[in-house]
């Protein structure tokens, strides 16, 4: 796709957070999200989000999408199509690689709870 993709940078994804002011959804499967996931984000596998999940979702309400890291196509793929659906989507197209690189807020069983907001 060559669409221009509109996307949040960490420090973005972080205020959302903070402010409560965006739900962060973590596109890449429960075993991944298991093992670390930024703090607050939903766990919504992508299959899961395209299939039936993108109709719960408020059309006022500002999600940020998020997978794997920048080589990761998936979080711009869901977030053109949550915007064809006419939903507010964002991609965090730095993932959770660079969140966790970043030593930013998280949780699962890979990191460590002194992270917190």
């Amino acid at each position: 796709m060559n669409e221009a993709v509109p996307s949040v940078t960490k420090e973005d994804v972080l205020r959302f957070i903070t402010e409560k002011s965006a739900t962060v959804i973590d596109i890449l499967g429960e075993d991944s999200y298991r093992k670390a996931h930024i703090r607050g984000a939903k766990s919504v596998p992508l299959d899961v989000l395209e299939n039936e999940y993108w109709r719960k979702i408020p059309k006022n309400e500002k999600i940020v999408i998020y997978c794997k890291s920048y080589s990761c196509n998936a979080s711009r793929n869901a977030t053109l199509f949550l915007r064809s659906k006419g939903i507010d989507a964002y991609a965090y197209e730095g993932g959770i690689s660079e969140w966790l690189m970043s030593g930013m807020p998280s949780d699962g069983y890979l990191v460590s709870r002194e992270n917190s907001i």
